[in-house]
């Protein structure tokens, strides 16, 4: 049976990933270089903004339900060095995909909490409904990136 302590647990590593987004923007919008720099550079810069709400809304989704969010960032991942706008681009895209996925599975986890009844109907369902959006955004970033890799 899946608690809402399962979740939590399992939101704070999406948390996680949300840290590593943040960080990775933050870095690839100072390292890319090439003809668009500018433009591409701008646009991760705004991909920060971004994560750094997402970040927001992940520790207060965690607070609201009674945990306490983790806060130390998974800094792995995407970053090789690169300063090249397609590697970084595709760094992106495989990034926003990730969590993609992991939201899928979240939602799955949130709708066997409602099946418990209860409060854990209501949580499991205030649940499904953030990561339904997340999930949104995260694929419509996802989609831009694979626009702009073309």
């Amino acid at each position: 049976m899946r608690t809402i302590q399962d979740l939590i647990d399992n939101l704070n590593q999406d948390l996680q990933r949300e840290y590593q987004h943040l960080h990775f923007y933050i870095i690839a919008s100072t390292n890319v270089v090439g003809l668009h720099r500018e433009e591409i550079s701008e646009f991760f810069q705004k991909q920060a903004a971004s994560e750094l709400g997402h970040v927001m809304e992940f520790r207060r989704l965690i607070i609201g339900l009674g945990g306490m969010p983790t806060s130390q960032p998974l800094l792995s991942g995407g970053l090789d060095g690169s300063l090249e706008v397609t590697p970084l681009l595709t760094a992106a895209y495989n990034l926003e995909m990730e969590v993609v996925k992991k939201y899928a599975e979240r939602l799955i986890e949130a709708e066997e909490l409602q099946n418990n009844g209860g409060l854990d109907m209501v949580d499991g369902k205030y649940i499904e409904i953030f990561l339904e959006e997340q999930l949104l955004h995260s694929r419509q970033d996802a989609d831009n990136i694979k626009e702009m890799l073309k």
